[in-house]
């Protein structure tokens, strides 16, 4: 189960790189588009991974995951994001607070869903002749 969300939190960190050099203009200007970047990769990435290993369960695994990447990613890159020790903006930490916070239950919501398409989808091909 670890594998498997390891390897979650790491398709979405390239899938989000990714689109983050694809729309690398003044589009990621915006706080919303950075975070829909985000949860787009995230759930998109979550799912998919979810829905191909979904024998192995890994809507919680996912959703830890998520959690530490999001801890991590605010420990490591907090600076860049408003540091409030030298006279940073606190409105884009609470904005980026509030995402990495949130980012594992949508992720979890993500996961399960992958899970029950995946077996509806293996259920509906083992009944094919």
């Amino acid at each position: 189960m670890m594998a498997t969300a390891a390897s979650s939190v790491g398709l979405t960190v390239v899938v989000w790189a990714a689109l983050v050099m694809l729309l690398d203009s003044p589009f990621l200007r915006y706080k919303v588009m950075w975070a829909g970047t985000l949860w787009g990769s995230a759930t998109i990435c979550a799912g998919f991974v979810a829905h191909s290993r979904f024998a192995l369960r890994p809507v919680l695994m996912c959703t830890v995951a998520f959690g530490i990447f999001g801890l991590t990613f605010m420990a490591l890159e907090g600076p860049i994001f408003g540091n409030l020790s030298t006279g940073g903006n606190p409105g884009i930490m609470r904005f980026v607070a509030w995402n990495f916070t949130l980012l594992p239950l949508g992720v979890f919501a993500a996961a399960e869903a992958g899970v029950r398409l995946g077996r509806r989808y293996r259920a509906n091909k083992a009944d094919e002749p």
